[in-house]
């Protein structure tokens, strides 16, 4: 849903696009990204759509990262 423009646009935008800022980073630092088994490397995109889409999908692994907590607990010390 998008958030409109000009006078009527939402009041939440920003509060929303730094949420879901700050929901990526802790998905990022708990957890690393590898392309699951099977997955080609090379991908066709998806020629008539107007986002770069790829066709069939990217399948990924989420991988769990050891002792996030510790070295976020030293970087705010």
């Amino acid at each position: 849903m998008p958030f409109g423009e000009g006078p009527r646009i939402c009041i939440g935008m920003r509060f929303a696009k730094m949420q879901m800022t700050a929901g990526l980073i802790t998905l990022l630092k708990k957890y690393r990204l590898e392309l699951a088994e099977g997955m080609e490397t090379e991908v066709a995109l998806q020629p008539t759509s107007i986002t770069t889409q790829p066709i069939g999908g990217i399948y990924l692994k989420l991988i769990q990262r050891d002792g996030w907590e510790q070295r976020i607990l030293q970087a705010s010390t």
